[in-house]
């Protein structure tokens, strides 16, 4: 049975550091940072062969999969800044710091696959009747030199002007540098003589601008013209290795870049018993990493990136704390954050892509200028007839709704009794997104669903849920529709309580005995429950989207047979030394 599978993954990782900090003058200081993120993980997979029928294919016969996936990042930093101070009572301060930060990536994937095994005991992929071996290797190097200027007024008005100028391998042959400017400024109103009047209610107040760039690398090797092996026929009826053409690459191919404006106001209120940070953000991406199909006549496999599209996005970000109650054995402290986004799509640029991938004929996820990313345009059924025993549907596939959340929101909760006991708890929110889910439209295409095959009075369908299923479904105009899948386009909104944990502090004779100077033991638990909508119809509407994808594939959240994020128990010992 499904005990029997074997599936396994183990990573050992070693992040070494070192620094080195050099101060030659009181004004000048250095810091060189040699750092390594090491890692190795280890998969395997493992279907032992069997006469029951416990899965098909190739699994049925025995089947075991190897990977091995190291990744290897080294960095080299050094950040050097120059102090100085002006005026009368050296009321004006200056900071100039330069540096240079290099990063190199190697990760080299090596998979090996066996098929047919004699004997469940030997599930070595040598031993395997058939085996076939994969290997992936990518390296990336960038080069990033940075320096910024940074002028403080009397601790109340603050200037900073910066830029960044990054090169890295992946960038197009004919691109060269990527330079990342940066502004900013920040006054501190409650610094001004004027503010005392105001202090008791409002202690501190802090407006602040800033405008900045970022970019976003292709994937190693996206601007390279590219081959894939391949076996040819000789003459005399053998076979040899040759190649055929892959991707034709792209000299021109440049970073994501991306401009953003924020501002803002930081403000404390009663001697700082609460508080609130709100800024308002509109960030434009320009120049996207997208595929452009080519013509099957090219003879390419795969389709090369370009850069192509405008994207707009904006919205606000909020932080709102407040301490009720500051005992001398009782204090608790209570943060709320969230953000809001609107997400845009200006343009798509002078190349013509597709703007549409089609799941069916009446569900995609589509690019329109003024619409968000990748939305949803599904057939909306407008009405049920139980006594017909049909459905109408939009005469064309329509807007259904953006694929990422609108609105996230944390609410953090701390209780500390006696200064040695802290109680927390987090609760995270999330809504307006909208997710195809897969699972019970397999189960309910394949007959299998509970709804399927159940009576109403035991839980399954009523006669009206079973046409907004299966149909039939028609047009207005009466063309039939095949199938309607509106239906599992279903929300993500969700509450959940993430966390509760408590902390004790240990008194430092028990401390002393371990050679330390501090320690605390953490009891929690996380995922404690989810609440969701009654529409969406799965264990948790939380989906993490795939970041390891690029071109439009990236844009695409599908929720198909995956575990829920599962329930955790911890026990931590901390120690300081």
């Amino acid at each position: 049975g499904l005990e029997a599978i074997q599936n396994e993954l183990t990573t050992v990782r070693f992040t070494p550091t070192a620094q080195i900090r050099y101060t030659p003058l009181a004004w000048f200081t250095n810091r060189l940072t040699i750092g390594g993120d090491i890692s190795s993980t280890h998969g395997v997979t493992f279907f032992p062969k069997n006469s029951q029928s416990w899965y098909n294919g190739d699994q049925a016969n025995g089947y075991v999969e190897d990977v091995q996936d190291p990744i290897h990042i080294y960095t080299v930093d050094y950040l050097g800044n120059i102090h100085s101070s002006f005026g009368g009572t050296r009321q004006i301060a200056s900071d100039f710091s330069f540096g240079s930060q290099y990063i190199n990536t190697v990760e080299n994937v090596l998979a090996g696959i066996g098929i047919g095994l004699a004997t469940n005991s030997s599930n070595l992929v040598s031993s395997a009747a058939t085996s076939e071996a994969h290997q992936t290797y990518t390296q990336s190097k960038s080069l990033g030199l940075l320096a910024q200027e940074q002028v403080s007024f009397g601790q109340m008005l603050f200037l900073q002007a910066g830029a960044r100028v990054d090169r890295n391998s992946a960038f197009g042959k004919a691109f060269g540098s990527l330079v990342l400017p940066k502004v900013s400024a920040s006054w501190v109103v409650s610094q001004q003589s004027f503010w005392s009047r105001y202090a008791n209610a409002i202690s501190t107040l802090r407006l602040r601008a800033a405008y900045g760039s970022t970019g976003r690398s292709p994937s190693p090797g996206a601007s390279l013209r590219t081959y894939a092996p391949f076996t040819f026929v000789t003459p005399t009826g053998g076979t040899g290795p040759g190649v055929v053409q892959a991707s034709p690459g792209n000299p021109n191919l440049k970073p994501e870049r991306g401009t953003e404006f924020e501002t803002g106001v930081d403000a404390g209120f009663f001697h700082e018993r609460a508080g609130i940070e709100l800024t308002y953000y509109d960030k434009h991406t320009s120049d996207l990493l997208l595929t452009n199909p080519l013509a099957p006549s090219l003879a390419f496999t795969s389709n090369p990136f370009i850069n192509a599209g405008k994207v707009d996005n904006r919205g606000i970000e909020f932080t709102l704390r407040i301490n009720p109650v500051d005992q001398r054995n009782v204090r608790w402290d209570a943060s709320l954050n969230g953000s809001t986004l609107r997400n845009r799509l200006l343009s798509l640029g002078a190349i013509a892509i597709p703007n549409q991938t089609e799941i069916s004929p009446d569900l995609s996820y589509r690019y329109v200028i003024g619409k968000p990313l990748s939305s949803w345009y599904s057939s909306k059924i407008t009405g049920i007839d139980t006594v017909a025993g049909r459905a109408t549907v939009t005469s064309t596939p329509v807007f259904a709704g953006p694929q990422w959340p609108t609105f996230t929101a944390n609410l953090t909760n701390t209780v500390t009794l006696y200064k040695n006991l802290s109680l927390y708890a987090l609760v995270t929110h999330q809504q307006g997104g909208k997710i195809l889910n897969v699972t019970p439209l397999y189960r309910d295409l394949t007959g299998s669903s509970a709804g399927a095959n159940l009576s109403a009075s035991q839980g399954g369908y009523s006669k009206a849920e079973q046409i907004a299923h299966f149909g039939p479904f028609f047009t207005p105009a009466g063309a039939r529709v095949p199938l309607v899948l509106d239906r599992y386009l279903q929300p993500t909104d969700f509450v959940r309580l993430a966390e509760l944990s408590a902390t004790v502090t240990l008194p430092n004779q028990y401390a002393e005995r371990l050679r330390a100077s501090g320690a605390s033991l953490v009891f929690g638990v996380r995922n404690l429950h989810v609440w969701k909508k009654k529409s969406f119809d799965g264990p948790d509407p939380d989906f993490q989207a795939n970041t390891t994808l690029t071109g439009t594939a990236q844009y695409a959240s599908i929720e198909e047979f995956t575990v829920p994020q599962p329930r955790r128990w911890l026990v931590r010992l901390n120690l300081q030394f």
